[in-house]
């Protein structure tokens, strides 16, 4: 089975954990993704901001609607446009979807 990690530029196929990683700091902290978060607009809340995610675990986080609306999953998760950092510290955050 081949996973295909995808961002904008940079499409690779591996079955290697080791050749996955996230987006630079560079990427992430864009102007572009600032400007798309403010279009749409995007908004990213945490439930409860007491709630800790050790970041030495793993966690999977699902996203609905899919299509175009899904600007808002890239937005919050794979670029750094709405603070994700800040609310989920030391938690690297990899999008997917379906084809």
């Amino acid at each position: 089975s081949h996973e295909q990690p995808c961002h904008p530029g940079r499409c690779t196929r591996s079955n290697s954990r080791e050749q996955r990683r996230a987006p630079s700091k560079r990427f992430k902290s864009s102007w572009f993704w600032r400007q798309l978060r403010a279009y749409f607009p995007v908004v990213l809340r945490k439930a409860n901001e007491k709630t800790q995610f050790p970041a030495d675990k793993k966690y999977m986080f699902g996203y609905h609607p899919h299509g175009i609306i899904s600007v808002g999953c890239f937005v919050n998760f794979v670029a750094d446009a709405t603070e994700t950092e800040r609310l989920f510290p030391g938690i690297s955050f990899f999008g997917a979807t379906l084809a």
